[in-house]
């Protein structure tokens, strides 16, 4: 999927080092990374939505729709295939909330052609504090010999005592306990309650050897208080080296025009060009296109390679809950809050200097004022028989009656009804495929999963 430059060039950028003490440098570098930003592939997805860090760094700031009518319950990830002119399923977002609208469940799912299931391959589950404010996340991936969901990593967020974030601490597992930390993230904010300084701080092991190796984000502010530039340098012992350096720009009306980067190569030392991106608005004052370059050494010139249109819903964004962690690992940038929610983006790759159709994401929002899962067994459901043909059966424990809801794999709700543990529910009338159902105690989702329909 794309890469949102604002984020993930930076950590992902390959610097060409000649030398052994700069390749070694290097591959210390891309450890760090590993170890840290393990979460970031995922954060991509919703830095697509523009939901950008307030530029206060107030984390208040970001339950400001907690309010909200609608939420995010899922987001879709295709890729275009031309020669059948379709999309094809590649990865899922699930999103789950507690009575208070807080993310507490945030899935990622990815397409089993074989199968034709959406098969998890990785849960992220949310704790807060008495304040709404992320307490802990931990990060479950499934094991690649079973399947199982395997705990591999935990991040533990504290705060002072003005409500903003203090520091972060990242666990590594051993014997399926958070044990080791592997990183700490630190903050610093200006009188005005911006953030100008956020410290990530690793400790790596090179060949038996332990070593600590420091990034430091430096945030610079213009005369009206948007963030300009960003400067990112990195402490091997007392030694400190340039790594990269991103400037925003803006138009006259004061929104982000575009951005651009810079990266150190570190054989010679010097910056040199990396990357840009340009924005284009609609109507409404959001962006409506999105242009990524990158930089051609050899024509001296930026050269495009992709492209996003974005669409929007006539649901304004205030009246949305979308879950945004972007803080939360020190991502500070510019505010682009849309006016109104963001429905689908529709990405183009420059394939033989024309643009090609390539993916699209599309995002479901539902008006339920919560979908908070309660701590139930995962046997808590029986499905019988699935896959179903005429009719489908579940029992349950617990409770007289539950709300039953079928949606296709798109986000489409095609059957909601009020049924009984061990009631036939028909089902002959709905199109072959994938279904996900979904089973309510009134607003409180107490079990989901895969319905297959032959």
């Amino acid at each position: 999927m794309k890469k949102f430059t604002f984020i993930l060039a930076i950590l992902i950028s390959t610097i060409i080092a000649s030398g052994q003490d700069n390749t070694a440098l290097q591959l210390k570098i891309n450890n760090m990374q590993e170890s840290y930003f393990y979460l970031l592939n995922r954060t991509d997805k919703l830095s697509k939505s523009f939901i950008s860090s307030s530029q206060s760094f107030d984390y208040s700031s970001i339950l400001k729709n907690a309010l909200a009518v609608q939420k995010l319950d899922s987001a879709l990830y295709q890729v275009y295939a031309a020669e059948t002119d379709s999309w094809i399923n590649d990865s899922k977002d699930e999103y789950s909330y507690d009575s208070r609208m807080n993310n507490t469940v945030w899935s990622e799912k990815k397409w089993d052609e074989s199968s034709s299931m959406w098969q998890e391959e990785s849960r992220t589950e949310i704790t807060y504090n008495e304040n709404d404010q992320v307490n802990v996340m931990e990060m479950y991936y499934a094991d690649d010999t079973w399947g199982e969901m395997v705990l591999e990593s935990r991040t533990e967020a504290y705060y002072n005592a003005e409500g903003r974030l203090d520091s972060i601490l990242h666990y590594g597992i051993e014997a399926g306990n958070p044990s080791v930390v592997e990183a700490r993230q630190t903050y610093q904010f200006n009188e005005a309650g911006q953030l100008v300084q956020m410290d990530l701080t690793a400790v790596e092991e090179d060949e038996g050897e332990e070593y600590v190796i420091s990034m430091v984000y430096l945030y610079f502010y213009n005369d009206e208080g948007k963030i300009n530039i960003v400067n990112i340098n990195i402490f091997e012992g007392d030694v400190q080296y340039p790594y990269s350096d991103t400037r925003y720009f803006y138009d006259n009306s004061g929104r982000l025009s575009a951005s651009e980067e810079k990266v150190v190569n570190l054989s010679t030392l010097l910056f040199q060009n990396s990357s840009r991106t340009g924005y284009e608005y609609n109507e409404s004052g959001d962006v409506s296109v999105e242009t990524s370059f990158i930089w051609d050494a050899d024509s001296g010139e930026w050269a495009e390679y992709e492209q996003d249109e974005y669409t929007y819903s006539t649901t304004s964004f205030s009246e949305v809950k979308f879950p945004n962690y972007l803080q939360l690992w020190g991502i500070n940038e510019p505010s682009m809050t849309p006016a109104n929610a963001i429905s689908e983006i529709n990405t183009y790759s420059m394939i033989e200097e024309e643009w090609s159709l390539s993916e699209r994401t599309q995002f479901f929002y539902s008006d339920e004022t919560s979908t908070g899962v309660r701590d139930i067994p995962r046997t808590f459901v029986s499905t019988y028989p699935n896959p179903a043909t005429e009719n489908v059966t579940f029992t349950w424990n617990g409770y007289n009656q539950l709300s039953l809801e079928l949606y296709t794999a798109t986000g489409v709700k095609v059957l909601e009804k009020q049924i009984h543990s061990g009631m036939e529910v028909p089902v002959s009338l709905l199109t072959n495929g994938i279904y996900i159902y979904r089973l309510l105690d009134k607003n409180l989702a107490l079990q989901s999963g895969k319905l297959i329909i032959k």
